[in-house]
C-alpha cells in the first residue's frame, strides 16, 4: 500500500518537514531553536504541524528583481567583484 501524501498529514517528523521545505534537518532544528518554525513533542519526539510549515513560508520575503534565483542552498548571488 502506497503512503499518503504527506500534506494530508497533521503532523510531519523531522526528516519530512525539512524535505517539505527543502532544507536540512539541521537547518530546520536552527530555525526551530530560533523560534521561527514551531515544533511540538509527543512523548519526547518532535514533530511539526504541516499548517505551521505552511504559515512560515507564507511568511518569508518573496525574491524579486536582479539576482533573486538563488543557486538552491537560500543564498541569493552576489554581484561579482561586490560586497
Amino acid at each position: 500500500m502506497k503512503p499518503e501524501p504527506l500534506v494530508s498529514r497533521l503532523l510531519v517528523k523531522t526528516s519530512d518537514a525539512a524535505l517539505m521545505l527543502q532544507v536540512s534537518p539541521r537547518k530546520l532544528a536552527d530555525l526551530t531553536a530560533r523560534g521561527m518554525v514551531p515544533a511540538v513533542r509527543i512523548d519526547g519526539s518532535v514533530r511539526y504541524a504541516v499548517a505551521d510549515l505552511e504559515s512560515f513560508v507564507r511568511s518569508l520575503p518573496r525574491c524579486t528583481g536582479r539576482g533573486a534565483g538563488g543557486d538552491g542552498d537560500g543564498d541569493v548571488p552576489r554581484e561579482r567583484g561586490g560586497k
